[in-house]
């Protein structure tokens, strides 16, 4: 539960679950990659949901162990202030019963606060992070040569497994403690869950790589929080050190464009070149003086392009992408269709320089 991690801790949860032979039922928003699914029936005990806080869905849920990532701004069309969206999840931490358990990330300002709580009562909490201070904690962080990460997973100071995933960055290595800790509420030994997590490939539109074409990587993303962007391109960078970064951004709702502003224009620092298409309304009806060309404007960046439509983003790639280059393709609406685009041309271009063999 959270606004950033909660899809990728959820698959990781199921992964590990399915994987050790305890065949959860599980409901996820994304598709897992190894399996082309987003939900099924298991035969198990477990049932693992991928929580909602929009429009308030998670309160008719009644877990009995709940993980809190995050609580960090967004919706602002539903949740009109930060206060808002924190007081929503004041009547969903105390959920779980007296013998569940409360996992709240240790790196959230809100999150430990309750976790504490929980525990003045007697309640079970499992707090972890990347600080010592944690119950659970990963140490020993590197990058991979693959582009990976691995680390180790200490319980209460102790080493109880070394782990690695395919996937880059540390917000991931957060996520995969999560769903650890949620795995061993279930009887997985940490050792078997860190063993499960090596093979994780991932859900869709999560760091989803659609392509790799002479030098040139293209990615999929669904970041549009300006967190999710900023640990996005943190991850691009660790994943292919040495390559130019271009991050292309599709806006999600004018209301997010307009509350988050500021957090957009210091999510970038991490790209070498920004292209942003125009805003995609989603439910929403333009809002006046809200627009990818003012933000742009006004992003301290000495790359930051406006190209109102994807097929303007599709043409600038193609112009002036060289490799060895990552582009990284970030929207929760329709900009995808860029990726599809540019492998199109990329191939095309490949072809061509050998003779059209």
């Amino acid at each position: 539960m959270g606004r950033q991690g909660k899809r990728t801790t959820t698959a990781m949860t199921v992964h590990i679950l399915r994987q050790t032979g305890r065949d959860p039922s599980y409901i996820i928003g994304g598709v897992l990659r190894d399996s082309g699914q987003n939900a099924g029936v298991g035969k198990g005990r477990a049932f693992v949901i991928e929580a909602d806080e929009y429009d308030n869905m998670f309160h008719g849920l009644r877990p009995q162990v709940a993980v809190v990532n995050n609580v960090e701004w967004d919706h602002p069309d539903f949740f009109t202030t930060p206060e808002a969206l924190t007081a929503s999840f004041a009547p969903f931490v105390p959920l779980p019963p007296v013998g569940g358990l409360l996992i709240a990330c240790a790196a959230d300002g809100g999150a430990p606060a309750w976790a504490a709580t929980r525990r003045d009562r007697g309640l079970p909490v499992a707090i972890f992070g990347i600080v010592q201070r944690a119950d659970w904690h990963a140490a020993n962080i590197a990058v991979t040569p693959e582009g990976g990460t691995r680390f180790d997973i200490m319980r209460e100071g102790q080493r109880v497994a070394a782990a690695s995933l395919r996937l880059p960055g540390r917000h991931n290595v957060l996520n995969a403690l999560a769903a650890t800790i949620a795995a061993h509420s279930q009887g997985v030994p940490p050792d078997e869950a860190a063993a499960a997590l090596a093979d994780f490939e991932g859900t869709g539109r999560r760091f989803e790589l659609r392509a790799e074409i002479g030098g040139i990587a293209i990615v999929d993303d669904y970041a549009h929080h300006p967190t999710a962007i900023r640990t996005t391109l943190e991850a691009a960078r660790a994943r292919y050190p040495g390559r130019a970064l271009w991050a292309v951004w599709q806006p999600h709702t004018y209301s997010r464009t307009q509350q988050l502003r500021s957090g957009y224009l210091g999510a970038f620092a991490a790209a070498d070149h920004v292209l942003v298409t125009d805003i995609y309304a989603a439910r929403e009806q333009p809002v006046p003086g809200v627009t990818s060309a003012a933000l742009v404007a006004d992003l301290d960046h000495p790359d930051a392009r406006h190209t109102p439509a994807l097929e303007d983003a599709v043409e600038a790639l193609a112009r002036d992408v060289a490799a060895p280059a990552v582009v990284l393709i970030m929207s929760a609406g329709d900009a995808p269709r860029i990726g599809v685009e540019l492998e199109n041309r990329l191939r095309a271009r490949e072809k061509a320089s050998h003779g059209g063999a």
